[in-house]
């Protein structure tokens, strides 16, 4: 933080070929997202739009452009001092932003237990987290009105609220508990430090206890590394402010030294990422983040290539932008990276990296807060990417995180992944609903009949047997079964040759005695649809066994 505060550090970012690709990144941003003229009104009809129709898109448009608006002006008046219309195009949407109705996005309205302003959501204290930073790093370049204003909107949208009592998230065993927990404990640091004691010792002892309480003891973050990212990333750099504005150290213990191992082992062959859950199949690592985790934790974060940690092309917020040129590495790591192997039996999931293929393998729960019913489902990826795939989140709306309606969405449902229909039922959603998995030798087990809940179907056997230049997958059942449909799930157009299935290069063999089907369907993922195949086996009835195999 001090650095950020050095008017040298901006000298070496306008000056040096290292941040030069920085530069290029503020400069395109501040011009996408800037304002020409008057700042236009968030409508009623944009803030109610969630409601009507449960569209989230309409909305994030003008309050996120806001935000990036104010994060690359105050990035270019940082950069470019001499250049007074930086500092007047900022105090204008900085204005307007305190002047919104409500902070929350309103698709968070539903956590909360009174009006629009009487919660705390992700983003409010991200913006005043923001807006505070902000007027501590232009200090007097801006207008005293403005720091007052911003001091005033976060007291009574941030402090005064959190004041009031216990909120919901501070319970949540996922990233809100992180991200809500730091911002709004760096927003009191900043703004109202005579009440941070008390506000960090409540937040140390209930978000984060319950942030925590959501990795595994091997440091899994069941969210996906995107949320890694957003949770766990956004904790480091509280803690690395704390620790610099308080001698508090709170990177402390062995199981965060797991998690923060994390991001690395999510990579697969193929330039993808094991994407499991609400995770995207396609990620990478925010430079400066893996750079002050290399530092703090060497020997579990080890170094990776620069092709894994580009300088991010589209920033997330003023935090992630700012904190990745505070510790950019210019000289990264060269070469190649291969995926390991782990057995990770507390987080129900094996990996594992050959010369020729990835395979991530994972039991578990189906429990519901963005994992997916996919109890026994598994990722094949070669260096074409995932053969047999994962295709990860789904886009956002309020259906999608309606409990009553999430396994419905095909990439939610386990009938959207690489696991089988049972008597013509699909996994159920909660954490009840589970499978077992272990790793002898070069097999890995699951039984994972647990996770339909049905009580006619006693024993479902999943076997994975690896070797160097395949895999062969058996599944054993009790021949008793009304119906079996095994399933499995690409995004490449699959093809039938003879008695196998070719994907890609790769090629998926099965019994000559089957008739695979195969169907397209239109999936509505971000960045839009795709189309993704199935290809299903109905068995004959009275089996107990059926076995596959993928070849690279």
């Amino acid at each position: 933080m001090k650095q950020l505060r050095d008017p040298a550090f901006w000298q070496c970012v306008r000056e040096s070929e290292d941040y030069a690709e920085y530069r290029r990144i503020i400069k395109k941003h501040y011009e996408k997202n800037r304002f020409h003229g008057d700042i236009p009104e968030i409508s009623f009809k944009t803030r109610i739009r969630f409601d009507i129709d449960g569209d989230r898109e309409e909305f994030a448009g003008v309050y996120f452009r806001r935000r990036h608006a104010m994060t690359f002006t105050a990035l270019m008046a940082l950069i470019y001092p001499e250049e007074h219309r930086y500092i007047d195009e900022l105090q204008e949407v900085m204005w307007a932003i305190c002047g919104e109705f409500s902070w929350i996005l309103p698709a968070h309205l539903r956590f909360s237990p009174g009006d629009d302003n009487d919660y705390i959501d992700l983003k409010a204290p991200d913006t005043a987290f923001t807006m505070a930073e902000i007027c501590l790093l232009l200090g007097d370049r801006l207008h005293p009105k403005i720091h007052k204003r911003v001091k005033d909107e976060a007291k009574r949208r941030i402090l005064d609220v959190f004041k009031r009592g216990h909120q919901n998230w501070e319970d949540a065993e996922n990233n809100w508990s992180s991200v809500i927990g730091c911002y709004t404990a760096a927003t009191v640091l900043y703004l109202f430090p005579e009440e941070f004691d008390a506000a960090l010792e409540r937040i140390r002892s209930v978000a984060f206890e319950s942030f925590f309480r959501s990795y595994s003891e091997e440091g899994t973050c069941f969210e996906g590394l995107g949320y890694w990212h957003y949770g766990f990333g956004t904790f480091v750099w509280f803690a690395d402010l704390l620790l610099e504005c308080k001698g508090i150290d709170l990177l402390q213990g062995e199981k965060i030294r797991r998690i923060a191992g994390f991001g690395r082992r999510c990579f697969l062959r193929g330039d993808t990422i094991i994407s499991f859950s609400d995770c995207e199949r396609h990620g990478r690592l925010n430079p400066g983040l893996m750079t002050y985790l290399h530092r703090r934790f060497p020997e579990s974060v080890k170094p990776v290539p620069g092709w894994m940690m580009p300088i991010p092309e589209a920033p997330e917020n003023w935090l992630e932008l700012t904190r990745s040129m505070l510790y950019y590495d210019p000289t990264p790591a060269e070469g190649t990276f291969e995926p390991e192997s782990m057995d990770l039996p507390d987080s129900g999931q094996v990996l594992i990296g050959t010369g020729k293929y990835s395979l991530a393998v994972r039991a578990g729960d189906n429990n519901v807060h963005v994992s997916h019913c996919d109890v026994g489902n598994f990722i094949f990826s070669t260096d074409e990417g995932q053969i047999l795939c994962d295709m990860g989140v789904g886009h956002y709306t309020r259906d999608y995180h309606d409990l009553s309606l999430r396994r419905s969405f095909f990439c939610i449902g386990s009938q959207g992944h690489n696991v089988p229909i049972l008597n013509g039922e699909t996994q159920k959603q909660g954490e009840e609903y589970r499978g077992t998995i272990a790793h002898n030798g070069n097999r890995i087990e699951l039984e994972i009949s647990g996770a339909y809940g049905l009580e006619n179907f006693r024993r479902f056997d999943r076997v994975f047997t690896h070797e160097a230049d395949s895999v062969t997958l058996t599944d054993s059942f009790d021949p008793d079964y009304d119906s079996i449909t095994e399933r499995f799930t690409t995004l490449l157009r699959p093809s039938v040759e003879d008695s196998a299935i070719r994907i890609g290069a790769s090629s998926l063999e099965y019994d000559p005695a089957l008739a695979p089907i195969i169907q397209p369907h239109a999936v509505d993922l971000p960045g839009g649809t795709k189309t993704v195949w199935t290809m299903d086996f109905d068995l004959p009835r009275g089996l107990d066994h059926v076995t596959f195999v993928l070849r690279p």
